[in-house]
């Protein structure tokens, strides 16, 4: 077998190891993010399950909003993170005592969910009125179930533009040897800069 053909036949495996390991490193800095405290303090985020899979749901959706304008090679990382938050949440609910039978459906949900959210975060965002302002309501309406629109969602979207805003200034290659990709929390109102 030359050179050439072993290549061809396993230049694709390697390509994919490499995406994959990129993915669990994202993965880990979103979820260590996703799981800080003062997020939760400064966007009055419940701290339970719910709350935890939403903050988790916006740094994806932070996190693949960058990666899809890095073209096909963009949107597969963005699957691939995607399907290792899946394998995450497999795992978590087998922990958590849920059935072998019912694990498929919450995934399935989960997921439902996840590309929800970033639908109408996409909207938001694309629309015509203020993006700030309109991911404000699809937090309000989703994570606090539906109540009016007050400034901790307003700060939680102006948070999540900027983290996207940083994001772009950074190649791909810079993001994925920062382990610090969401590191930055505004100050909440009170606080002194």
């Amino acid at each position: 077998m030359n050179g050439t053909t072993f290549s061809a036949l396993f230049g694709g495996f390697t390509r994919r190891k490499k995406r994959l390991q990129h993915a669990h490193f994202l993965y880990g800095a979103v979820v260590a993010s996703a799981r800080n405290p003062d997020l939760f303090r400064r966007f009055d985020m419940p701290d339970t399950f719910d709350g935890r899979f939403e903050m988790l749901a916006a740094h994806l959706y932070v996190l693949n909003a960058r990666l899809r304008q890095d073209g096909d090679k963009g949107r597969a990382l963005s699957q691939e993170v995607i399907d290792v938050f899946l394998a995450d949440m497999d795992v978590a609910l087998r922990e958590a005592a849920v059935g072998d039978q019912v694990v498929p459906k919450r995934l399935a949900k989960m997921t439902r969910v996840v590309h929800g959210r970033a639908a109408a975060y996409d909207r938001a965002r694309d629309g015509e009125g203020d993006a700030q302002t309109e991911i404000a309501v699809v937090i309000a309406r989703n994570v606090f179930n539906g109540r009016k629109l007050q400034q901790n969602e307003l700060a939680m979207a102006d948070w999540m533009l900027q983290q996207i805003a940083s994001l772009e200034k950074h190649p791909l290659d810079q993001i994925l040897a920062d382990s610090s990709v969401f590191c930055t929390i505004p100050a909440s109102e009170t606080e002194t800069v």
